[in-house]
């Protein structure tokens, strides 16, 4: 679901992907450190989100889930297509966020969770939610 709006999104899976690749590449082409990539990549997927869902959110229903489907599969064929995300093949990270620790991102994952949830919470209790 769309921030607990009713609109069922498809989506996600090409917003995750494009923060991901994001992520990955900032590390490997750029050097920077694990963690600041993830929040670029969490920036650069959002801001993406937010100009697809401006322009497809005017639908509703199935054509709203249609469209955002469509965009998945664009955002797919497109990282398929480019070298610098591998190919198909993608890209190999090994151990970059904690050296390879996996309490260490099992920590940092439920605390993004936590932030999510309480997020997606606090956006019920606002009157936008209502629109």
């Amino acid at each position: 679901m769309l921030l607990r709006s009713g609109m069922m999104s498809l989506g996600v899976a090409g917003s995750c992907g494009i923060g991901g690749y994001v992520s990955v590449l900032c590390v490997t082409q750029l050097g920077l450190n694990p963690i600041v990539g993830i929040l670029i990549g969490s920036g650069v997927a959002a801001l993406i989100a937010l100009l697809v869902g401006l322009s497809v959110l005017h639908l509703r229903a199935m054509y709203f889930a249609i469209v955002t489907l469509a965009v998945t599969e664009i955002f797919r064929i497109l990282v398929r297509n480019f070298d610098i995300t591998g190919g198909p093949e993608g890209i190999i990270l090994p151990n970059a966020i904690f050296k390879g620790d996996a309490s260490g991102t099992y920590w940092l994952m439920l605390a993004i969770g936590v932030l999510t949830i309480l997020v997606s919470w606090l956006f019920q209790k606002t009157r936008i939610h209502y629109a």
